[in-house]
């Protein structure tokens, strides 16, 4: 979306986003559309999501049965509650919050 978005704000054309769409993205025409049509009623882009990658770390056995616990109680995920710890934790030492 925020592609399309661009693209039609710099001025190209309907027709050129739409191929270009099409081939670089590997979508349908009607697709193409729909994008091109959702983007063109769009104010701003979309804001982007950070992306979430698998970070390994070795914790002790009692601390990692307590985040599960506290995590079923509290209907949140264990990686939920262990990326607020880390941030609370960062924002602290840090002088970010």
């Amino acid at each position: 979306m925020n592609l399309t978005y661009t693209m039609l704000h710099e001025g190209r054309s309907i027709a050129d986003t739409l191929q270009y769409l099409r081939e670089a993205c590997s979508i349908s025409r009607r697709q193409a559309y729909r994008y091109v049509d959702a983007a063109h009623n769009m104010k701003h882009p979309l804001p982007v999501r950070d992306i979430r990658v698998s970070f390994t770390v070795r914790i002790s056995e009692i601390l990692a049965t307590r985040v599960r616990r506290y995590a079923a109680l509290s209907g949140r995920t264990v990686s939920e509650i262990t990326q607020r710890a880390l941030q609370s934790v960062i924002r602290r030492h840090m002088g970010l919050g």
